[in-house]
């Protein structure tokens, strides 16, 4: 699918490619919400459901979810302008905030839902058949696909966007369990099951809102990258000949676009023009290893700093 869709599948870093993934993920959802909601809305009315009827409801709020993603990417993948001259990756990061929010939201509504039926375990007056049981399995299995292949769009462009949107269509599928687990429940007698496991379910929807929440906002604060990151680029400028040390490595990231900026410890008896040469030979390895852009400072060294 990834192949037919997308021009250029592998080239990942690519901002363009990269938000080809996330619309081929998006309109998928979009088309297939909306399909799952037209289904559990006639079925609904059909066994008088008013459950099953907020069901459908809740899976038509997620083609916002999906606008929000392709909005995001569509931003994302602009290119650097006066306004903002390193480009609108972090836009990723804000979608990726948003559709945190938006599952915690899911996951207290689930917990609401959860706790008034330990509260009022009344038994709701629906039509329970084996047809009606089937359809919201399938609904939930195909909300569970719709997960995993969210999940794996996600780890192929590294995409903290598109693994919240993976745990929003399961919260989904979580709430039809639910809902699936209530009519049953209430048929045998035992109301209450169902919402005690409602509640542990949406603490691991909230929690898990909160960690991809927490994890968008923090490229947007301007974290410290990894020190691997920071050890290969000074390995990196270490490789050149004549340069004695490295230090002050800075990495700012907009998205998938690098601004780094280090300094090279050089000999002071060198010549203007060969340390220049040396700086311009170890900025152009760095950005084409690492992308983005790169400034590399000269510090000159006398012999008795050496």
């Amino acid at each position: 699918m990834v192949r037919k869709f997308i021009i250029n599948y592998q080239d990942i870093d690519n901002v363009k490619v990269r938000a080809r993934y996330g619309y081929l993920e998006a309109w998928t959802s979009i088309v297939i919400n909306m399909l799952l909601f037209a289904v559990k809305m006639v079925l609904g009315v059909m066994v008088n459901s008013v459950a099953v009827i907020a069901d459908a409801v809740h899976t038509l709020s997620d083609t916002g979810t999906s606008i929000i993603i392709l909005i995001g990417f569509r931003i994302a993948k602009r290119p650097a302008d006066r306004e903002h001259p390193f480009g609108h990756g972090r836009m990723e990061s804000i979608a990726t905030l948003i559709v945190a929010v938006l599952l915690m939201v899911a996951g207290f509504e689930l917990l609401r839902s959860a706790v008034e039926r330990i509260l009022k375990p009344t038994v709701e007056k629906a039509e329970i058949t084996w047809l009606v049981g089937l359809i919201l399995i399938g609904t939930m299995a195909v909300k569970e696909l719709m997960a995993r292949f969210a999940r794996e769009m996600a780890l192929l462009v590294k995409s903290k966007t598109l693994q919240a949107d993976a745990w929003h269509h399961r919260s989904d599928a979580l709430s039809t369990l639910l809902v699936l687990a209530a009519m049953v429940c209430a048929y045998l007698g035992y109301s209450y099951v169902d919402g005690v496991a409602g509640v542990g379910v949406a603490l691991i929807v909230i929690y898990s809102g909160y960690a991809i929440g927490r994890d968008a906002i923090s490229p947007l604060l301007g974290e410290r990258p990894r020190q691997e990151l920071l050890d290969e680029i000074k390995n990196t400028a270490r490789s050149f000949e004549g340069v004695r040390g490295v230090h002050d490595v800075i990495v700012h990231r907009y998205g998938q676009h690098k601004v780094i900026s280090l300094h090279i410890e050089v000999s002071a008896e060198e010549s203007v023009t060969k340390l220049h040469d040396l700086s311009e030979e170890v900025t152009e390895a760095i950005e084409k290893k690492w992308g983005g852009s790169a400034v590399v400072h000269i510090d000159p060294l006398n012999k008795d700093a050496e």
